[in-house]
């Protein structure tokens, strides 16, 4: 997953490393080899020098798969390098470059497809000092499209897929200093479009997704201590391995189209722009996304009415250790849902006459704790061995909801609290010493709506509200608040506004 992106910017020749002051097409050569070496691939290819010109006609790639066993190969042609005289180089592809990609796993069928790289306008040139160099490219045009695949020799008919960039523009910088390699990359492109496809009359599946937007931006950075690879992320982590990607979409929409057994389904989404961030170093693994003013709507796949909701705003992040260590480590996830809302005709099934206030819904929450991660994350034997359920990857110290927050239908729910969690073995869920406070507005009368809707049994509705009276606390002065305090304690028990329930 971590090596992938960087061999797909090398292809376009949007990585950069150390070279001599007045740069040669050799100088180049030897710093791919050297690049792609550290982030775990064989490089193979036979340079012929003709002038001013080093041409690699057979370029390829290939590397390990520690985890299925067996091996990748990436035949990707040909590929020039042309000393301009002036003391940089132009990378130069054919405009139609087929590349052969190969996966064969030591158990199980292999797998081979076609990738062509179509361009128009690609301008590539890398310029530099002794310690420093620097690539700067554009294109009018980038297509890469997918083509033959094979399982097992047998074609695999019906599989398409295609992503395109217009109006490319770009940097990127290398070096090596301070006992590691430097890579940082900046990307600008748009439009942008993507599809894939695939169609199987024995099986009866039929898939389709496709979809554009106005604008992507990109940027990234890698710092690869020397002596380390990617194929070893434990040690190259140790060792100071930092990397930092962030991707931003503009407005756009999507399409999917899928039948399966006979059953058809169709959906749309669009939003006013996307981004994903991802950052992993020793200190930990960081993921965010975020969208904005998206609207989506599907039908059929059995679904009773079509569905349609939006969102002003939907976001999520996640931060978690990865290096196995004695002492406790933080981990935090958030959750930020804002503005939403059903589609009219939704609304008309659901609640026809209009009992349920049809204010936009919300969700926040805020999860922080520490913890000790007993195996590293990217130890794949490590955490295979953990698949005997014997043991747990993680074992929580402290947990605390900094925040809840819940409007739906007219209530809200909100709470907040902090636990702290007694060791255990892994295998069942540990006691814990401390409370969480949890406040409800409305909660009376949504069940009155519920009633009055036929969702929800008046019986049912009684049974609610004894449980709430006695597991809350009414608010005096504030109609229609409840608030509860659950305590939990060492000994396993639990006690909610003093009355224990374990």
């Amino acid at each position: 997953m971590l090596r992938f992106p960087a061999v797909s910017l090398f292809v376009l020749g949007l990585s950069a490393g150390a070279a001599s002051a007045d740069l040669s097409a050799d100088d180049v050569w030897q710093d791919w080899q050297a690049l792609l070496g550290d982030l775990g691939y064989t490089v193979s290819g036979a340079p012929e020098r003709a002038g001013n010109r080093l041409v690699i006609p057979d370029f390829g790639l290939s590397q390990s798969l520690p985890d299925a066993g067996g091996r990748v190969d990436m035949r990707l042609g040909r590929i020039a390098l042309h000393e301009r005289g002036d003391g940089t180089v132009e990378v130069i592809y054919p405009e139609t470059m087929p590349m052969a990609l190969a996966m064969m796993p030591k158990e199980g069928e292999a797998v081979t497809a076609i990738v062509t790289l179509h361009h128009e306008g690609l301008a590539i040139t890398a310029s530099g000092t002794p310690d420093r160099l620097v690539y700067s490219y554009a294109a009018d045009d980038l297509r890469v499209d997918l083509g033959e695949v094979t399982i097992g020799g047998a074609p695999m008919n019906g599989a398409q897929g295609m992503l395109r960039l217009g109006a490319v523009t770009g940097r990127s910088e290398g070096v090596v200093e301070d006992g590691a390699r430097h890579l940082t990359q900046e990307i600008s492109a748009g439009p942008v479009g993507y599809s894939v496809a695939l169609d199987d009359p024995e099986s009866g599946v039929a898939l389709a997704y496709e979809g554009a937007a106005e604008s992507l931006d990109y940027d990234g950075s890698l710092r690869l201590p020397e002596g380390h690879a990617l194929d070893d992320l434990p040690a190259a982590l140790r060792a100071g391995l930092r990397i930092a990607n962030r991707m931003t979409f503009g407005p756009g929409e999507s399409r999917f189209s899928s039948t399966e057994d006979g059953i058809a389904s169709r959906g749309t989404s669009r939003s006013a722009g996307t981004g994903i961030e991802m950052t992993i170093s020793d200190e930990g693994l960081g993921l965010g996304l975020r969208s904005e003013d998206m609207e989506a709507r599907m039908e059929g796949g059995g679904l009773p009415f079509p569905i349609g909701y939006a969102a002003e705003r939907a976001a999520g992040s996640l931060t978690m250790p990865v290096a196995k260590g004695d002492a406790a480590q933080p981990f935090a996830l958030s959750v930020d849902l804002a503005g939403l809302t059903l589609a009219e005709d939704v609304w008309a099934v659901l609640d026809p006459a209009a009992a349920l206030p049809r204010d936009p819904a919300s969700l926040t929450v805020d999860l922080s704790g520490t913890g000790k991660l007993l195996v590293d994350l990217f130890d794949e034997t490590a955490m295979a061995a953990l698949e005997s359920g014997d043991r747990s990857a993680f074992a929580p110290e402290r947990l605390v909801l900094d925040s809840l927050l819940l409007e739906l239908a007219g209530a809200r729910l909100s709470g907040a609290g902090a636990l702290d969690i007694e060791p255990g073995d892994g295998t069942e869920i540990p006691a814990a010493d401390g409370a969480v406070d949890l406040r409800l507005e409305g909660g009376n009368a949504l069940l009155d709506r519920l009633v009055a809707m036929g969702v929800l049994p008046k019986d049912q509705a009684m049974t609610v509200r004894m449980m709430a009276a006695m597991f809350s606390v009414p608010v005096a002065g504030e109609a229609d608040t409840l608030t509860s305090r659950v305590e939990f304690g060492k000994d396993g028990s639990i006690a909610v506004n003093g009355q224990r329930m374990r």
